[in-house]
Order: C-alpha cells, then structure tokens, then sequence
C-alpha cells in the first residue's frame, strides 16, 4: 500500500502518464493481491506503451530517449510474466 500511494504521489508530479508508471502499479496490484485491478493497470500501460512500438523513434517521439522507451518494454516483458505466471498457478 505504501508503494501505491508514492506512485500516486510521483504521478501527480508528472506532466502526463506513461506506460512504466502503470506497469509499477500493476506490479504493486499482483503483489497485493489484486490480480483484477493488476490486469487493468498493465493494458493500460500496454495501450500507452504501443503506439511508440509501431512506427520508427524519430517519427513518434522527439523528447524520450531510446534507452527510456527500451526501459518501459523491459518493463512491460517482467509485469506481462508475473501476471502470466499467477493466473497459470493453481
């Protein structure tokens, strides 16, 4: 809970949202065991994340780095295996 309510703190702070925020909060909803609430933060992040995944960097984004947008789909892989991994246990 605490880790929510500083992400909630950081997100206020922000200009906009972006896909690493909502990936961290879908982290922090499985760990708590809200596996509901997890699913809608990760497609969430998945929806902001993947129109910069269809065209080439220097069409869609001027102000991000290349290493940043790598970053948010590392992120994206570990929190789509987490979720994976509690819905195939028993």
């Amino acid at each position: 809970d605490r880790c929510l309510k500083a992400l909630e703190q950081s997100e206020s702070q922000q200009v906009g949202s972006d896909s690493y925020t909502f990936f961290l909060r879908a982290m922090c909803l499985h760990r708590l065991d809200r596996p509901e609430d997890a699913r809608a933060a990760f497609e969430k992040g998945e929806s902001l994340l993947e129109p910069r995944l269809r065209k080439p960097l220097g069409e869609f984004e001027g102000f991000l780095p290349a290493s940043q947008i790598y970053q948010q789909v590392l992120m994206r892989r570990e929190t789509a295996a987490v979720l994976a991994s509690a819905t195939l246990q028993p």
